[in-house]
Formats: structure tokens, sequence, C-alpha cells
């Protein structure tokens, strides 16, 4: 009878530790995995949210605007989050994991190089959209144009296409988008990326125009200090000379394309987005070329929107939708919806300027290089406040 009791309890422990293995397997090949899309552009989200849901089924993705706020906190209710790289996905990929190596393997060693976070591989790039200068067709018959390499060689440029341009340079720097994209990629141009990555650490810390106006963030090779004076004065001699049309900082998109439809400037600024879905009959008379550098013997990086994955565990799903995203066929069907530089190195792109894109970011030290703006600024007051002073020192010089 003892006997009996023993081999039950035995039968009754056995069955328990096999429905509990069955438990946790159907729980785990149940589990839903959520995944946060947050401040993309709206078609940009909706592709992207597409091709998650569409690799596996276990994935449910939330798409949040860019005006609903996202803090560290409400990131620990998703396993992944897609955003912009810049200041915050720095900070939600500070309390996530270390990506395997096997999902960069394909990707140049710059834009790699693009998402370390303290010098961990916390970031997946998946696409990314760099910020051009944008320059007249019509220069190649007056001066030979291939594309400037150096600011010297753009000056030179200008100073020749006076008589033939109203204006040399204009941008249409009353809007924060087109403001923060020229004045990210002439302070690159100047600082290098070096300087450019000191600057938006102490522009972070700070915020504050003046109070990082004139720290020393890096040297030229022959050991000149360069702070964020050194590149607001160069903008203000352009604009004093005449290269730059002098009120720039008022100049609104509207302006901008009027006088683009009659080719009346050399060479501009504005954001990728806009310049694309431009009338073809007006773009068609632009090229776009990135902005060259004052010194080439500085690092240097792409200013660039660039789009990152966050994941928050190594979970074997995660590991598969890395590896998805990132793979050659698929980042070329991203390219092509999106319009977006792929991060593959072989993958096709979207158009002859997205596979420059990747071009002129692989042959850089650090890749694509966050705007200003979203690199350094968590709050919009804050990026807001900042370009409202920086226009105050293209008025007075000072």
């Amino acid at each position: 009878m003892e006997k009996k009791k023993k081999i039950g309890i035995i039968v009754v422990a056995a069955c328990f530790v096999v429905g509990l293995v069955l438990g946790i397997s159907l729980g785990l090949a149940n589990k839903k995995y959520r995944i946060a899309i947050y401040d993309l552009p709206k078609n940009v989200s909706e592709k992207l949210r597409g091709y998650v849901e569409s690799s596996d089924k276990k994935f449910v993705v939330t798409v949040l605007d860019g005006g609903s706020g996202f803090s560290v906190a409400e990131s620990k209710k998703y396993d992944a989050v897609f955003t912009w790289n810049g200041v915050l996905a720095e900070n939600l990929a500070k309390a996530g994991v270390d990506i395997p190596a096997q999902a960069y393997s394909k990707m140049p060693q710059a834009v790699r190089r693009s998402c370390l976070v303290d010098g961990k591989s916390r970031m997946l790039p998946i696409l990314y959209d760099h910020v051009p200068l944008y320059f007249c067709k019509d220069a190649s018959t007056y001066n030979d144009f291939s594309g400037p390499e150096t600011l010297v060689e753009l000056e030179a440029n200008m100073e020749a296409d006076r008589e033939n341009f109203s204006f040399p340079m204009l941008v249409a720097g009353s809007e924060d988008e087109d403001f923060y994209g020229f004045l990210s990629m002439a302070v690159e141009s100047v600082l290098g990326a070096d300087g450019y990555k000191a600057l938006v650490k102490n522009l972070s810390e700070k915020k504050d125009f003046r109070a990082v106006l004139d720290d020393v963030v890096t040297n030229t090779p022959d050991g000149a200090s360069l702070s964020l004076r050194s590149v607001l004065e160069k903008i203000f001699d352009w604009q004093s000379r005449g290269l730059l049309q002098r009120q720039w900082y008022m100049v609104g998109r509207t302006d901008l394309f009027n006088l683009m439809q009659y080719k009346s400037f050399y060479v501009s600024a504005m954001p990728l987005d806009y310049y694309r879905n431009l009338p073809r009959m007006v773009s068609y008379n632009y090229t776009a070329y990135r902005f060259p550098m004052e010194n080439v013997d500085m690092d240097h990086g792409l200013v660039a929107h660039e789009i990152v994955m966050i994941p928050r565990s190594n979970k074997k799903a995660l590991r598969n939708l890395e590896d998805y995203l990132v793979s050659l066929d698929v980042q070329e069907q991203l390219s092509n919806v999106t319009t977006f530089a792929p991060v593959h190195s072989q993958s096709g792109a979207y158009d002859s300027i997205s596979d420059d894109a990747r071009f002129y970011a692989a042959s850089t030290k650090w890749g694509p290089l966050p705007q200003l703006d979203r690199a350094a600024f968590t709050s919009k007051d804050d990026a807001q406040k900042f370009a409202k002073d920086a226009r105050e020192f293209f008025i007075v010089g000072e």
C-alpha cells in the first residue's frame, strides 16, 4: 500500500513537471513582443511597421508620434524601439543590451561606428538620409563644376559665380529644419567629427547657446583652437561678403522655391524630403552633393537622419528581426519604399542620391552623425530656443 502511494506521488509529480514544461513552452511560443516606432515620418513608420509585423506574428507594433513624448521609463514597456539616432536614442540604448556583431557584418565600418554608445554596440542602424547641399547644374557651364571637396573650393566657386546668379548661396534659414541642417553641416565641416560630437555633448548638458559658444571642442591639425564661434564667424563672414544672402536667417521655403524656379542661386541647403517633393522641372536643375570639409586631414562624418533599432533583450525573435531588417533584399525594399539609404553595403538603393549617401558615409571615419537639434536636445522648446539665439548672432555678428 505504501509502495503504491509513493508511485502515485511520483506519477503526479511527473505530470506536474511535464505540464509545467508544456505550459512554459506554449507560453514562449505564444509570447507577443511589443515594438514601438517613435517620431518617424508617417510614411516611413507605416512601411517599417509592415515589414516588422510580416516578419513574425509575435510582433505587435505601436506607432507613436513625436508630439507624444517618450522617456526611458516608458520605453521599458516595449521589447524594442525604432527611432532617430540622437540623444534620446542614446539614452534609451544605455538601458538596452549589446547587439551581437553578426547584425553589423554587412555594413561599412563607419556606419557601425555611428551606433556606438559609450563604446558599445547598443543601436542597430536600419536606414539613413543625409543632409546635402544642392548645386545648380548650370554652374558646370561657368566653372567646370564637379563638386567642391573643401571650403576653400566652395568659396572660390561662390566668388566666381557672383555674376551668373542673383545669390551665390541661399538657405531658408527661418525654417528650423533648414537652419539646423545648414548649421550642422557647417559645424561638422569646420570642427570635424570629434569636435562635432564634443559640441553635442556640451550642448546636451548646458542647453544654452551662450554657454557653449566659446567652449574649445577641438583643435586643427596645426594646433589652433576651434569652437562653435569659429563656425558662426565663418558663416557671418560669408553673409557680410554677400556670398550667402545677407538675411538668409529670415528667408522661408516659399522664397527659396520661387528663386529656385529661375535658377537664381548657385548653392543651397534644404531637407532631402523637401527637395524630393519639389516639381521635377524645378528640382532637376539642382544636384545634391555633400558639404565640403574645411580640413581634409581631420576625421569626419556625414550629417544624416539615421533610423535605429534599440532592443531591450537578445531574445531569439528580436535577433531574427535584426538580421531580417538588415538583410540584402529587405534593405533594398526598405530603401525603395522610404527613399532612405540602405545600411547594407551591397544592397540596391532608391536612387543615386541614396547611393551617394552610402558612399559618403562609408568614406568617413564616423559615418552618419545626427543633426544638431536631434543630437543634443530631447526638448523641442530647447531646440527652438537655441535656433532663435543662433539667428540673433547672425544679425549682430557676436
